[in-house]
């Protein structure tokens, strides 16, 4: 699995030319998603959908993408339009996740927004997928969105839903409304990143090691729940990994 720093410029001879990373190497599926520890996450993920055995087989035909930020898509997908030819004839899909945050609705406004500006032809649907054909590329872009539906929140309040020990997921949430409390009486106001404070206390508090949400789903902080994030085991099963499920097991 190549991962990748999706809006770092390569060099060019006309600084004002951008192109793609040189490390940008071109596989079967571009998984983009927001941040490093998204990265661990999705791993965990399709490792969970495909089964260990098949995860060197996955490896070898996924990328990772980061955007340092999901206000960077724009500009991803614009480097994608310029990555070269030969490079974009390999890649068969891309992936775009992205937490919720707000809403649902209002990130898939906001990605399509971005995707229009990147000079994508767009057909997204709220709280699906969009197939998207740029002049210059012809692969399946997708958006998937965590957590799924109408949820607001992100990969950490999604994770809170799914601890290997709940009671201490409790205590996390009582240590943060103390903390909370605290920082108002204070005059330091409310706090913010609710679910991301409570997440790094609960890891805290774990009886292991273990650094960052993505990880803590490897290492077995939190339990990943299929059925919680459907449509986009259900957009893993549609990408070129799908031909690592047994026929039996594909539908």
């Amino acid at each position: 699995m190549n991962v990748i720093d999706i809006t770092k410029k390569s060099e060019a001879e006309n600084d004002k030319q951008k192109s793609m990373p040189t490390q940008y190497i071109g596989k079967k599926l571009l998984i983009i998603v927001e941040g490093k520890d998204d990265v661990n996450f999705i791993r965990h993920a399709i490792k969970d959908v495909f089964g260990n055995d098949n995860w060197l087989n996955a490896s070898e035909m996924l990328e990772i993408g980061v955007l340092n930020g999901k206000d960077n898509l724009k500009e991803a997908l614009r480097l994608l339009k310029l990555a070269p030819i030969a490079v974009k004839k390999k890649i068969e899909q891309v992936l775009i996740v992205l937490d919720a945050d707000r809403g649902c609705s209002d990130t898939i406004r906001g990605a399509e927004r971005q995707i229009t500006q990147a000079g994508f032809k767009s057909t997204l649907k709220a709280y699906a997928w969009s197939d998207l054909t740029g002049d210059n590329y012809n692969g399946s872009v997708s958006v998937a969105i965590i957590p799924p539906e109408s949820d607001t929140g992100n990969l950490e309040s999604m994770a809170l839903g799914m601890p290997r020990h709940p009671k201490l997921v409790e205590l996390a949430s009582s240590v943060y409304q103390d903390a909370a409390t605290f920082h108002t009486d204070n005059g330091g106001g409310p706090l913010n990143d609710e679910s991301k404070r409570k997440a790094r206390i609960y890891l805290n508090l774990f009886p292991a090691d273990v650094q960052g949400v993505g990880r803590a789903f490897e290492k077995g902080a939190f339990q990943l729940a299929q059925d919680q994030i459907p449509k986009l085991i259900e957009l893993l099963k549609q990408t070129p990994l799908g031909t690592l499920i047994e026929p039996k097991d594909a539908t």
